[in-house]
C-alpha cells in the first residue's frame, strides 16, 4: 500500500487546501505536475481558477480558463460561475457580462445565483440601471429572484438614492414569499433617511419594530440627526421592546 501515487481526487483536494491557505505558488506547481501527467480535470481547473481570482491574479485566471478549453476540457457551469464571480469581485464587470453572454451562447442556462453575482457586480461599480435591466431579465428566463437577489438589488438602489424604487421591490419581495430580515429593513430605512424622506423611514421603522427587529447603530445615528426633538420622543415610545 505504501508508495501508491496520489489519485486525481487527492491532487484536487491538495490544490484546494493550498489555495484556501494562501499557498498559491505551491498550488500552481502541483497543478503543473498534473498537467505533465495529463491528469487535470474540470475540478482541477475550477479550483485553481478560483484561487487565482481570490489572490487578485485576474489575467492568470483568464489564461488558465483559455488553456482549459485548448486542452480539451470543457468549462462546466461551475467554471463559468467561478469566472463570473472572480471577474465581478475584481471589478471587471464588462468582461463578466461578455462572458455571461458567451456562456448562454454555449447552451448553458444561468441559475439565479449567477444573476445575483452579476447584479451585485453592476451595483458595486455604480451601474444600477444595467443591474435593473438584468434583474428584469430574470423572469424572462423563467426564474424567480430569491432573497439574495432581492437584497442585492434593494441595496444597490438605496445606495444610488432610489429608495422609492427599492421599496417597490421590498413589497414585491414579500409578495413572492421572500420575507425581509433585519438587514433589509435597515437598508431601506437608511436609504430613506439619507434622502431626507422621514415619513417613509418612520413607517418602515415602526413596521420593523412590530416584527421585533432592531435598527442598526448607523440608522439610529442618522435618526438622531434627522428627527426633531418631538419625533425622537415619539420614537422612544415604540423603540422599547414589544411584549409577546
Amino acid at each position: 500500500m505504501f508508495g501508491n501515487k496520489p489519485t486525481v481526487v487527492t491532487y484536487n483536494a491538495m490544490i484546494d487546501g493550498l489555495c484556501l491557505t494562501g499557498r498559491l505558488e505551491e498550488a500552481v506547481k502541483l497543478f503543473d505536475s498534473m498537467v505533465d501527467r495529463g491528469q487535470p480535470t474540470e475540478v482541477s481547473y475550477n479550483t485553481l481558477i478560483g484561487g487565482l481570482f481570490h489572490a487578485g491574479r485576474v489575467r492568470t485566471a483568464q489564461s488558465l480558463f483559455k488553456e482549459m478549453q485548448s486542452c480539451g476540457q470543457s468549462p462546466d457551469l461551475v467554471t463559468y460561475t467561478t469566472m463570473l464571480d472572480g471577474l465581478c469581485k475584481n471589478h471587471r464587470i464588462d468582461e463578466a457580462i461578455e462572458l455571461f453572454h458567451s456562456m448562454e451562447g454555449n447552451g448553458f442556462e444561468a441559475h439565479i445565483y449567477i444573476f445575483s453575482i452579476l447584479i451585485d457586480g453592476l451595483c458595486k461599480v455604480g451601474k444600477v440601471e444595467n443591474a435593473r435591466k438584468l434583474f428584469r431579465e430574470i423572469s424572462n428566463k423563467g426564474l424567480v429572484p430569491d432573497f439574495v437577489t432581492y437584497s442585492i438589488m434593494i441595496n444597490g438602489l438605496c445606495k444610488k438614492g432610489m429608495s422609492s424604487e427599492a421599496k417597490k421591490l421590498f413589497v414585491e419581495m414579500e409578495h413572492n414569499g421572500c420575507l425581509p430580515d433585519n438587514i433589509t429593513y435597515d437598508t431601506i430605512i437608511h436609504g430613506f433617511l439619507q434622502e431626507h424622506d422621514i415619513e417613509n423611514a418612520m413607517v418602515l421603522l415602526q413596521e420593523m419594530r412590530q416584527r421585533k427587529f432592531s435598527p442598526s447603530d448607523a440608522v439610529i445615528t442618522l435618526l438622531t440627526h434627522s428627527l426633531s426633538v418631538d419625533q425622537l420622543k415619539n420614537l422612544e415610545l415604540f423603540a422599547k421592546p414589544i411584549d409577546d
